[in-house]
């Protein structure tokens, strides 16, 4: 966890305390206040960046978990990853969605302690995946999607789900050069 999150998870507990806040969580506002967040606690780097604002991927590449398939993609495109189209091949995955992790932080009640946000955080991240799984994850079950060519029922979870659900739904295996990256390791050199 860098330096940025934990500001962030020390908002989301200072929101989660006010009583006028959290009696309106759910309201115009704080709800987007709140989702905003939850969403940028899983993007945001120790150099204060989002990886999606850097074309090159080199954050993705730094520190989040990467798909095969998505790695596959960065490959064919090695030094003209700017080249590759824009939200058409890869997606960057909520893991799990935000709207879970709003729950379980609603769901601590009012006033929660720094420590049970910061729990509930541990393990939210963003996947770098391929457009092709985030159209089956987030699809209807009675319609196919393709992956490399091979049709897949949509699986329907695109607000649902913990992240082992979603990852073995999706059989997702992670590139082993990007497998154990994460803004969430204590061991991050670069979040000291």
């Amino acid at each position: 966890m860098n330096k940025y999150q934990e500001e962030l998870c020390a908002q989301i507990q200072h929101l989660l305390s006010s009583e006028i806040a959290f009696e309106n969580i759910e309201n115009v506002g704080f709800k987007e206040v709140f989702v905003a967040m939850v969403r940028h606690y899983a993007e945001i780097t120790p150099e204060l960046k989002k990886a999606y604002s850097d074309k090159s991927y080199s954050l993705y590449k730094k520190y989040h978990k990467i798909g095969i398939r998505a790695a596959k993609i960065l490959d064919e495109y090695k030094g003209n990853e700017k080249n590759i189209p824009n939200n058409k091949r890869l997606h960057a995955e909520h893991m799990p969605p935000v709207s879970v992790i709003r729950k379980q932080l609603t769901g601590l009640g009012f006033a929660p302690s720094l420590e049970d946000v910061k729990k509930v955080l541990a393990d939210y991240e963003v996947i770098l995946i391929t457009k092709e799984e985030a159209n089956v994850l987030d699809g209807s079950p009675t319609k196919k999607y393709l992956i490399d060519g091979k049709p897949y029922s949509g699986l329907d979870v695109k607000s649902k789900g913990t992240k082992e659900e979603r990852i073995n739904a999706l059989k997702l295996a992670y590139d082993s050069r990007y497998a154990n990256n994460s803004l969430n390791k204590k061991s991050n050199k670069s979040c000291r």
